[in-house]
């Protein structure tokens, strides 16, 4: 499966790993499961390793699909912050767009791009901290 997860509770981080080739519905499907996830506490931080991903076999039309199942999951979950990391020249720009394209669905929540998991860590507890403090 190209699209796993597991929740570290005590951090409150979603890691995704991604690898191989992406297609839509697996995609879809991971929107759907964490959704669905009791495990999956609110307020989380969704850190997306793309580092083993070779291809995005996803379409406009598909990408165009993307955003209402990223919607769901992330309101009922109340994800804080989607936090891509481990994009290289095969997929960065990619990151970038798919970045572009959730951020016209949700225009406030907090997406980036980062290039290594150290990065995605400290951004990812940055985000804690402020949200904590607030």
């Amino acid at each position: 499966m190209p699209v796993k997860y597991r929740y570290n509770p005590k951090a409150r981080i979603l890691e995704v790993e991604c690898s191989g080739v992406l297609v839509i519905d697996e995609i879809m499907r991971y929107f759907e499961d964490i959704r669905n996830d009791p495990s999956v506490a609110k307020e989380a931080i969704e850190l997306v390793d793309l580092s083993r991903v070779r291809h995005f076999n996803v379409d406009f039309k598909d990408a165009s699909s993307m955003p209402a199942g990223y919607v769901s999951a992330h309101v009922a979950k109340e994800i804080r912050a989607t936090i891509l990391f481990g994009a290289n020249s095969l997929n960065e720009g990619l990151a970038e767009l798919i970045k572009a394209h959730f951020l016209h669905s949700m225009p406030d929540h907090f997406f980036m791009v980062v290039k290594t998991w150290d990065e995605a860590q400290s951004l990812a507890a940055h985000v804690h901290t402020q949200r904590d403090s607030a």
